[in-house]
């Protein structure tokens, strides 16, 4: 991917959710933060174009591996979320409020 290609993709904002090394020693990413990720996901790839791509949600899978080997976040489209898994310590890190 060459650099500034999608500008509004911008995951700056995992910066500012307290302190992130804490983020990977007991998992990773609030509901909220998993959201965000989504939607920037789906933007990337309906920014594509391509032509198999289906006219509504885009299903997929984004699986994250953090720094310690219980560091992980499975990521999906939104709509494939009906009930979403809490982790209170990924919440209480999470400086971007609900």
């Amino acid at each position: 991917m060459q650099p500034g290609r999608f500008p509004y993709l911008d995951l700056s904002f995992l910066s500012t959710v307290g302190n992130p090394a804490a983020l990977l020693e007991v998992g990773m990413f609030s509901v909220r933060e998993k959201r965000m990720i989504s939607d920037a996901v789906q933007t990337v790839l309906r920014s594509t174009h391509h032509p198999e791509l289906p006219e509504c949600e885009i299903a997929f899978r984004l699986q994250v591996q953090g720094a310690g080997e219980m560091s992980w976040a499975d990521i999906r489209n939104n709509g494939a979320v009906k009930t979403p898994s809490v982790n209170p310590h990924n919440e209480a890190q999470d400086g971007g409020g609900q």
